[in-house]
């Protein structure tokens, strides 16, 4: 009996070990506040509207600035064949053993005026996931959201920073 307590202890400190959310790299990385600076701009931009820098103000009045943004997200997989993980101790404790879950994304903002592009800003999100035998970990929707929203929250934290330039390129 003393053995199965302590076997189970063992898999149960292995599966909080190895946790349930997929590891994030941001570049550059985002501020935890962006204060209340609104860009005016003519944006363009076809997408989910919560995944656009909140730092813009759309305005169909004549302003010189115009936004294009787009981003890009990139899947990957990478799996250990099924005799490797059947007679690894390793997977039978619950470490991640299995393969990895990737997804970058890359997102671009660029500011505009007259038409010619003045100012771009760019961000990069990269997640790994790595699923155990007792836990997948993140889908690739929930790693794709979690992306693009640190993209979003990097390239407001590089607009805000710039807020006084954007500012005089809007004029008076």
């Amino acid at each position: 009996m003393r053995r199965w307590q302590s076997i189970l202890l063992m898999i149960a400190l292995a599966m909080v070990a190895t946790g349930c959310a997929a590891e994030m790299v941001v570049s550059p990385p985002p501020s935890p506040s962006v204060g209340e600076f609104r860009l005016p701009a003519q944006v363009f931009y076809e997408g989910n509207p919560e995944y656009l820098p909140r730092v813009l103000r759309h305005t169909i009045e004549s302003v010189p600035i115009t936004v294009r943004y787009a981003y890009d997200v990139v899947h990957g997989s990478e799996r250990t064949h099924i005799l490797g993980v059947m007679f690894n101790p390793a997977a039978m404790l619950g470490l991640p053993v299995i393969g990895k879950d990737t997804i970058a994304v890359i997102g671009r903002f660029e500011v505009l005026k007259d038409g010619n592009v003045v100012k771009t800003y760019d961000a990069m999100a990269a997640l790994t996931n790595r699923p155990s035998l007792f836990h997948e970990g993140e889908t690739y929707t929930e790693m794709r959201r979690r992306g693009l929203l640190a993209v979003r929250d990097s390239i407001e934290t590089q607009v805000v920073r710039d807020r006084e330039a954007l500012s005089r390129l809007v004029g008076p």
